[in-house]
């Protein structure tokens, strides 16, 4: 039996085995006619589903209260979330060629989201931070995650990522469970250029402007073409990657993104299949394509500085 004035504390004590443990307890009053209420808060982890404490009307533990219309009742004020789990998937798309990312964990750190996006073919390096959506501390696991791409493998204005988190494999619980994603950061970049070196080719080098550059071993690294196309071409500008096929693990080509110049058309790689001792050489001619188109608007203005209620001429961006 409770009585009509319980504690905080006495009506915590009786609860105590029926309410699951971690509950909080609290008494407001009294009020009018020496009445109370009493607020029950179940901890973060659990829930009733909705249901609350029903007060005994009939039988031997029926209400035995004394006064003008004296009675009580149990209300649900405030229904509590389930915290988000399961798991996600991302979906990449560029170039008309699309593919998704293993189940990823619904509170996966940033590394794991980098290793799930680079684990693609399509994507080489990514960084991405988080922060918590929680900011009442309820538990509930929300999360946002920051994702920019680092290469020019992935250069210009991508389309969004796309998320699946309701299919068999890759699927959310937990109140308002969704994922949402937005642009905040639109990519820009100039024309950027790819070839292929295939597996067979023994040696390359690139043509431009019909002088032949530096001849390169197959498996060279970035910095050595990079090196190359500035000593032999005069370029003062020049980004190059190299990456090797996640398929395959065989077939290797070049980005290439030389300071925004628009010269794909004049550009080609030759490509050699040679004998042990090299004495005999079979050349190859192969296009350079444009992988990426220039997206990125020239850079120009004037600016103003002020500073203690001064305020400058306009001054030029050059």
């Amino acid at each position: 039996w409770l009585r009509h004035n319980e504690t905080a504390g006495t009506m915590h004590e009786a609860l105590h085995g029926l309410m699951p443990d971690g509950f909080e307890v609290s008494r407001r009053g009294p009020f009018a006619r020496e009445s109370y209420e009493w607020d029950i808060i179940l901890p973060k982890s659990a829930t009733f589903g909705g249901q609350t404490l029903r007060v005994v009307e009939n039988g031997g533990g029926r209400v035995r209260l004394e006064g003008t219309n004296a009675s009580v009742n149990c209300t649900l004020s405030q229904t509590g979330t389930q915290k988000i789990n399961g798991h996600f998937k991302l979906t990449f798309n560029q170039n008309g060629f699309e593919e998704s990312t293993s189940p990823i964990r619904h509170n996966s750190t940033n590394e794991e989201i980098e290793a799930a996006l680079e684990s693609l073919e399509m994507i080489h390096d990514v960084i991405v931070n988080s922060n918590s959506l929680d900011t009442n501390n309820t538990g509930s696991g929300a999360y946002q995650w920051h994702v920019t791409f680092n290469s020019l493998r992935n250069a210009g204005n991508l389309p969004l990522l796309k998320t699946d988190f309701a299919s068999p494999d890759a699927k959310l619980s937990g109140t308002g469970a969704r994922i949402e994603i937005i642009e905040t950061r639109m990519g820009v970049s100039m024309d950027v250029l790819k070839f292929t070196i295939p597996w067979n080719s023994d040696d390359f080098s690139i043509s431009l402007n019909g002088i032949e550059g530096q001849v390169l071993p197959r498996g060279s690294p970035a910095s050595d073409l990079q090196e190359s196309m500035v000593m032999d071409f005069g370029l003062e500008s020049v980004l190059v990657e190299r990456y090797v096929s996640k398929l395959n693990q065989q077939d290797e080509y070049f980005i290439l993104d030389i300071a925004g110049n628009s010269i794909a058309k004049d550009i080609e790689v030759i490509t050699a299949r040679c004998n042990e001792d090299h004495s005999d050489c079979f050349e190859e001619r192969r296009d350079v394509t444009l992988f990426s188109t220039s997206d990125a608007s020239p850079f120009g203005g004037h600016f103003k500085i002020q500073y203690a209620g001064s305020i400058t001429k306009p001054i030029s961006v050059f």
